[in-house]
């Protein structure tokens, strides 16, 4: 697909750090920038910022919806399940898992669109996809229309995930930027906790229209005030439209500060645009790129292989299963409690020490707390004689388990994969990258329940551990530490 600033296929998987890496690294005039003072946010910028994050909260409501609605649907009870029979494993496969490969479409199409149409009218759109996709498990008493329904929701989600990063990076400006990009991090694990919440006190109608509630009001505040950015309406030759909406985006900056971020805006949409196609076959061919490939997918690998992945999905019936004192759905609520509170905690601690000793520390301690994990339902599943006296396992195993992986295995990887390529080459690597990624976790969450009926828990959770030590240790070994070094320093890493 055609990104309007460089003219190759980029802009679709670009996370919020290669776009931000990718403005800083346009042109020497952006030197002019350090000399500026930082004045305070404007609050039509905050405003624009905060009401383009509800889509994402809404997202990740329905993210882990199947995690208090499994254990409904898996009910004989009418009027709990409202489908009218327990759900049987494949179908439970198929709502937890499908949703993520079909969802690869909102991702892989997406960015051409917003190119064409722009972002703010897409995203739009996309509310209004999941409101009606919602609608049908609302008013539906059928698996396959759930299913159905499910997928639809995550289209949008995926489309929201590529296109909620290039909406606030192309509305901020260079020192602010990092900031709202922050903000994607509170609506994800702050929608987790919220729809943990709320999953496991209503019927799955009502929980479902809560989960989707908040679009209403981002349809209104944001389908009717929020801007278009300013870097897509100059590529659209708007160019009056462009510059009122810079004027309200930094009202109090002087109009000449307004002409140079126009003129820095305009100049990097023509420095990319000239920029050649960089393909796929180009990517697979050079040793660099192609070491780079690797080595960016290698903690990714190990992050799904972690098991965290299927564990916020199944997180009530797991621990339902395992008959501790606290139910299923409490331990949702208080795992969703627990990414909230450590997000910004975990997030200074690893731009201190860097990223490979954290990933490390993460990856073999998350082994370990899925493998006593998977050691309970073992005992569980021979029906040791002991095993009430050790129901304390499973919570503690799980706080462990999330507080290790939050710092390292979640946020660290998408870094060092954003570091690991040239702006010419990033986009169509994330794009390999994230398609990838999507088929394995389509894979995971689909194999999970049938694995599980048919060998027990204990089994996945045991795979887990053996992928999360084997993949660490081979991170321990191969991938370069990438902090305090330049993208052409960490390029010429690769090539030795």
């Amino acid at each position: 697909m055609v990104d309007y600033r460089d003219g190759s296929d980029s802009g679709q998987n670009a996370t919020l750090e290669d776009l931000v890496h990718d403005w800083k690294d346009v042109t020497v005039k952006d030197v002019y920038s350090q000399d500026i003072k930082k004045k305070s946010d404007s609050a039509f910028l905050c405003f624009s910022a905060l009401t383009a994050n509800v889509l994402l909260f809404v997202c990740s409501n329905f993210h882990v919806w199947s995690s208090p609605v499994i254990p409904k649907l898996k009910s004989n009870s009418s009027e709990i399940n409202p489908i009218g029979r327990p759900i049987t494993t494949m179908e439970t496969s198929m709502l937890a898992g499908l949703p993520f490969l079909i969802g690869l479409v909102g991702s892989i199409f997406i960015g051409a669109i917003s190119d064409l149409i722009g972002r703010k009218r897409v995203m739009v759109y996309s509310a209004v996809f999941i409101l009606l996709a919602s609608s049908v498990i609302v008013f539906s008493n059928n698996i396959y229309a759930y299913i159905i329904a499910r997928c639809g929701i995550f289209i949008a989600y995926s489309a929201t995930l590529v296109l909620l990063p290039i909406y606030l990076t192309e509305i901020c400006e260079d020192h602010n930027r990092a900031k709202y990009g922050c903000l994607m991090g509170i609506s994800l694990p702050g929608g987790h906790l919220f729809s943990y919440a709320i999953g496991s006190i209503t019927t799955i109608p009502i929980y479902t229209s809560i989960c989707v509630a908040p679009i209403l009001p981002f349809l209104v505040a944001f389908g009717i005030f929020a801007p278009e950015t300013p870097a897509f309406l100059i590529a659209k030759g708007q160019t009056e439209q462009a510059m009122k909406t810079l004027e309200k985006l930094r009202y109090n900056n002087t109009p000449q500060e307004i002409e140079r971020e126009y003129e820095k805006i305009k100049e990097s949409y023509n420095i990319r645009k000239s920029a050649g196609k960089f393909t796929l076959i180009k990517l697979l061919t050079s040793k660099v790129t192609r070491k780079a490939l690797v080595l960016a997918l290698l903690p990714l690998l190990v992050q799904n292989f972690s098991g965290v992945t299927v564990i916020m999905q199944f997180m009530a019936p797991i621990f339902n299963e395992a008959g501790t004192v606290l139910s299923g759905n409490t331990i949702s609520v208080i795992a969703g409690a627990i990414k909230v509170i450590t997000f910004f905690t975990i997030a200074m601690f690893v731009e201190k020490v860097g990223r490979r000793r954290p990933l490390l520390i993460s990856g073999y301690g998350t082994g370990v707390t899925i493998f006593f994990l998977g050691l309970f339902f073992y005992w569980r599943y021979t029906k040791w004689a002991h095993v009430n006296q050790v129901l304390w396992l499973p919570l503690l195993c799980l706080v462990l388990n999330l507080l290790l992986y939050s710092g390292g295995l979640g946020p660290i990887p998408m870094a060092i994969m954003s570091q690991l390529f040239t702006t010419n080459v990033r986009s169509i690597a994330i794009s390999v990258i994230v398609t990838i990624n999507g088929i394995l976790i389509f894979l995971l969450n689909f194999l999970f329940p049938i694995i599980s009926n048919k060998f027990g828990v204990h089994v996945c959770l045991w795979l887990f551990t053996f992928c999360c030590m084997v993949g660490t240790t081979l991170i321990h070994f191969f991938l370069p530490e990438t902090k305090g070094r330049s993208i052409l320093q960490i390029q010429e890493l690769l090539g030795k």
